[in-house]
């Protein structure tokens, strides 16, 4: 059976359009608002960018109900070859912590 190009092409452009966008890096956000049980409020938003594979940036903020505002950035990557996760995180203040953890795989 032969199918016409105007049959065709739109699933061909879908097909098209998943894979460039599956190849590419998306960037992620997320917010909203939070109360605690202990009666503290406020809005928090997250941004995620990058690959796994290539490293993953977290840029996070948090407001409180008096105005303050907590902020903090991420990043962490993978390195396939010795299984090793790095990853740094710099606080509010500048304060920068570092971390890895090598995984042992199980065959």
């Amino acid at each position: 059976m032969r199918r016409s190009l105007l049959t065709t092409l739109p699933s061909l452009l879908c097909l098209t359009l998943l894979v460039a966008t599956a190849s590419h890096a998306a960037e992620r956000q997320r917010a909203g608002s939070f109360s605690t049980s202990r009666g503290h409020s406020g809005t928090y938003q997250t941004q995620v960018s990058g690959e796994r594979g290539a490293g993953l940036n977290r840029q996070q903020s948090v407001t409180a109900a008096n105005g303050k505002t907590y902020s903090r950035s991420s990043t962490s990557t993978y390195d396939q070859d010795s299984n090793t996760l790095n990853r740094s995180v710099t606080g509010s203040q500048g304060n920068t912590r570092s971390g890895s953890i090598t995984v042992t795989p199980t065959p």
